[in-house]
């Protein structure tokens, strides 16, 4: 179903509560997390919000649809209401090629500067991937680990533990080198990893009220079989202190946040 057309009293017991539920509903494995990611509070809760941000459960409409002998491509939008934001997305496909890519653009139409989360959270597995093939590949520098564990008693990581790109504390003890981390079957990972602004890798950064963002990873290898998802966020600072996907809540977060919010 749409997950805009969810309502809590009708399809929570297919999908669960307004807390998770909504995004549930319609998850199909490529799910944009916007303008916050993780759980919202319990007063936006009661207010309609859900997990990871307004923009997964709207209604995208398409703007512009082009085919020609070189590409396809398309462009959608969508506008959040609560956040103020307009989200468009551009999807291109060359003849020939296997690859699809994506280019977004986040317009913010408050007028103050707004913090916000713009997180990819996308998930491959075979035969896409292969866990002995797989790598993630990134200009990393420094790094921090979830402070939470992951899933339970599913974690490979510390948690809570600084370290620099790609070794990061493993939870027995030892390090992981995340560029392997589909190798350890039935585990999972998050990780906030500052990139080198000076890597041709690394996206520029924003300028003005548009915005592309600078990246990090988040990759699992989980049950049931080998998955990868590839999360690519916008963050404020060099390291976690309470609540990474809310950092809002943080008392050392609003300096960074003026540094970094959108204009």
């Amino acid at each position: 179903m749409e997950p805009y057309e969810y309502r809590e009293n009708v399809h929570s017991r297919f999908y669960g509560s307004l807390l998770e539920g909504k995004l549930l509903s319609g998850i199909a494995g490529h799910n944009i997390c916007l303008d916050y990611f993780g759980p919202p509070t319990q007063a936006e809760t009661r207010l309609g919000l859900s997990q990871h941000g307004e923009a997964p459960m709207l209604k995208w409409r398409k703007k512009v649809s082009r085919t020609d002998r070189r590409q396809t491509s398309l462009t959608l939008s969508t506008h959040l209401p609560a956040a103020r934001l307009t989200f468009t997305r551009n999807l291109r496909l060359q003849r020939g090629a296997p690859v699809v890519y994506f280019t977004e653009t986040v317009v913010n139409e408050n007028r103050k500067d707004h913090f916000f989360h713009w997180v990819q959270h996308v998930t491959l597995g075979p035969p896409f991937i292969s866990a002995r093939d797989s790598r993630v590949a990134l200009p990393g520098t420094r790094g921090m680990t979830f402070p939470h564990p992951y899933n339970g008693k599913n974690s490979l990581l510390a948690t809570n533990r600084g370290f620099r790109w790609p070794l990061a504390p493993a939870l027995k003890g030892g390090t992981v080198d995340l560029t392997h981390t589909l190798l350890r079957p039935g585990t999972g990972i998050v990780v906030g990893v500052l990139l080198d602004p000076r890597s041709s890798d690394t996206p520029a950064p924003a300028r003005c009220r548009k915005s592309s963002h600078p990246s990090a990873a988040i990759a699992s290898s989980f049950d049931p079989g080998c998955v990868l998802k590839k999360c690519l966020l916008r963050w404020p600072a060099e390291r976690w202190t309470s609540c990474p996907s809310r950092p809002s809540a943080c008392q050392r977060f609003p300096a960074a946040r003026r540094k970094h919010s959108m204009r």
